[in-house]
Order: structure tokens, then sequence, then C-alpha cells
């Protein structure tokens, strides 16, 4: 959600994988996520990180309503 905040259009329609990942890996960006955890779905899930977004992304996107984005 974050990424989309600082978007100009301010709507998760407009925010990519890639600009989530390039924007991830910014430490002073979204500074509250702890990254260790995401990181965990790699080890714990069996997913990597670039479809973890994509699939976090896509439900978030089909509930930007609900979201107000």
């Amino acid at each position: 959600m974050a990424v989309a905040l600082v978007m100009p259009e301010k709507k998760l329609a407009y925010v990519s994988v890639d600009s989530v990942l390039k924007k991830f890996k910014q430490k002073e960006f979204a500074r509250q996520v702890e990254r260790e955890q995401i990181y965990q779905c790699e080890e714990k899930l069996g997913i990597g990180i670039e479809d973890f977004v994509k699939i976090t992304l896509t439900a978030m996107q089909k509930n930007s309503e609900l979201l107000g984005l």
C-alpha cells in the first residue's frame, strides 16, 4: 500500500511488482515493515519474493475499493 501512496495517482491499479520490489530494497521506505518476515516466504512457503509480491499485489488490487486505493 505504501508504494501506491507515494505515486501521483495514489491508486493500486498503477502499482507494479517492479515498483514494489524497487521500494522494498530501500530500507528508509516504509521503515516499519519487518522485511525479514517477508523474506521468510521463500523459506516457509516455497514462494520467491517476486511471486509473493505479485500474489499480494493482485489480491490488494482486486480489493482496492475496500482499501480506499
